[in-house]
């Protein structure tokens, strides 16, 4: 069952709907102040989706980063913290925010998206081959997590 969802920018309205989504999934709440600074500042976009006028997911993307094979401000961007309220997952939301930041970054000119996912979720790393993701490399977390690296070519919208 897909569940049609209105996604737009994250406003400072969201902020805290975004921490609770963070917060249930085992994330650092405290970023979302950060990701909205950086977002005001051009460095990033945060995305929410609704249902029914309640927001219940959200996605990030990077634009630029230290790591220039993550995001490198013109060709590579980065999609990040993509999460969907518990409530509403298996509804294709994750799909849908995950193809809206796709759009995003294409319509900048982007040819490349990546992603991280933690070497301990297989099921989520399926999830985004599933999607055209495909693995191209290894790291380890600030926190000590190891992750996949995981990269889609963007093509041309049709």
């Amino acid at each position: 069952m897909v569940t049609d969802c209105l996604i737009r920018t994250a406003t400072l309205d969201d902020e805290d709907a975004l921490r609770e989504m963070r917060a249930a999934a085992g994330w650092a709440a405290e970023f979302v102040a950060r990701a909205l600074e950086e977002m005001a500042s051009g460095a990033r976009i945060v995305c929410v989706a609704e249902v029914d006028g309640r927001p219940v997911g959200s996605v990030q993307v990077l634009w630029n980063s230290d790591d220039p094979e993550m995001a490198d401000g013109h060709r590579v961007a980065h999609l990040s913290d993509l999460v969907v309220h518990a409530d509403y997952r298996g509804r294709g939301i994750a799909r849908q925010l995950a193809e809206h930041v796709e759009n995003l970054a294409r319509a900048r000119g982007y040819g490349v998206m990546t992603l991280d996912v933690k070497q301990s979720a297989p099921e989520t790393q399926r999830r985004y081959e599933r999607w055209g993701y495909q693995y191209y490399r290894q790291s380890i977390s600030t926190w000590g997590n190891w992750l996949n690296g995981m990269r889609k070519t963007l093509l041309a919208p049709h």
